[in-house]
């Protein structure tokens, strides 16, 4: 199902950025009187027709998904809801397919805690100072995120895979590799500029996912060597959902083919964006292009001066009360991961 809960009115939860989801995740309360996911409806028609090859229109499997949406009744139903879907989909699978699959359906979908309103986006996919904060986490959303997890965790019938970075600046390194938009003017101001020396802790939900999740750990670092090593990674993820490693053969291309035409990696970036890596440390920006990456220097004072864009940590209230970034112990309480 992919990013089943990527669009605005199909995410469980929001904050203040995202205003359209299922459950507010500063208030844990419910917005929207009735829910539907978009997503999940065009996802499982496709599924329907280009696969098993039995045509139903998203208005039908939206009428097919009304007892999974009258189900949600508490921000806890997140693993519930799924289960619903999964049956849905087993009604309508044809037999043949049924005998096929040994009767059984796995459905699978990537989860980040922007789902559960864990973060504001802005334009800056970047932390390079501890002065500078692009994001916020809330209570509401820590404790959506931990349930579901926990539920996970304590579910045999839900198996889940952590794929991590070697560590946080991997991680957003790869981020803003692959999703910032610079242009001529742009290119090197401060919220455009990455900053390879910053120590970025791992985050609260990275945390919270290791403790209760039980999911099965890939380092996605060790994945993209050569097809071998990506291989190797795909059947670590089919043995955690119980499937067999042979079954790998099955798909069409690697997963180190599939990644890289789509310009994923340790050095995740767009098409066209060439390779990049934090060795040596230092600053790293866009050409004027935005298609390559390149060494540059630290931006100067005046420059961060006018990097309006960036939201500073000593501009909001913690719990009321202002609260400078004293050490790591802050960020858990202001980095959230995207």
């Amino acid at each position: 199902m992919s990013e089943m809960f990527s669009c605005a009115k199909c995410r469980w939860a929001h904050d203040d950025c995202f205003g359209d989801g299922l459950w507010d995740a500063t208030t844990g309360k419910r917005v929207q009187k009735t829910y539907e996911n978009s997503n999940l409806e065009t996802t499982l028609a496709r599924l329907f027709k280009q696969n098993w090859q039995v045509p139903v229109p998203e208005s039908k499997v939206h009428q097919g998904l009304s007892k999974a949406y009258k189900n949600i009744k508490e921000p806890g139903d997140f693993v519930n809801f799924l289960k619903d879907v999964q049956e849905y989909a087993m009604g309508v699978m044809p037999k043949k397919i049924k005998e096929r699959c040994n009767d059984r359906l796995v459905i699978s979908m990537k989860l980040f805690p922007a789902f559960v309103g864990a973060f504001c986006h802005t334009k800056v996919h970047v932390v390079n100072r501890l002065e500078d904060y692009p994001l916020v986490e809330t209570d509401a959303s820590k404790q959506m995120w931990s349930t579901i997890m926990q539920q996970i965790g304590n579910d045999p019938e839900v198996a889940a895979v952590h794929l991590q970075r070697a560590d946080e600046t991997a991680r957003e390194l790869s981020n803003w590799h692959r999703f910032q938009s610079v242009d001529k003017k742009t290119h090197k101001d401060p919220n455009h500029v990455f900053n390879c020396d910053l120590k970025r802790p791992r985050t609260a939900y990275d945390q919270l996912a290791k403790k209760h999740s039980g999911a099965t750990v890939i380092e996605t670092n060790d994945c993209w060597a050569d097809s071998d090593a990506s291989n190797k990674c795909l059947k670590k993820a089919l043995k955690a959902a119980g499937f067999p490693a042979e079954n790998a053969k099955d798909f069409n291309m690697t997963l180190f083919g599939a990644a890289h035409q789509n310009g994923a990696g340790t050095h995740a970036g767009g098409k066209g964006r060439g390779e990049v890596t934090c060795d040596g440390g230092g600053w790293r920006c866009f050409s004027s292009s935005g298609h390559e990456v390149q060494e540059c220097d630290e931006p100067n004072e005046h420059q961060w001066s006018d990097a309006s864009s960036l939201i500073k940590y000593d501009s909001w209230k913690h719990n009321g009360e202002p609260k400078p970034p004293n050490g790591e112990d802050e960020w858990d309480h202001a980095y959230i991961t995207r």
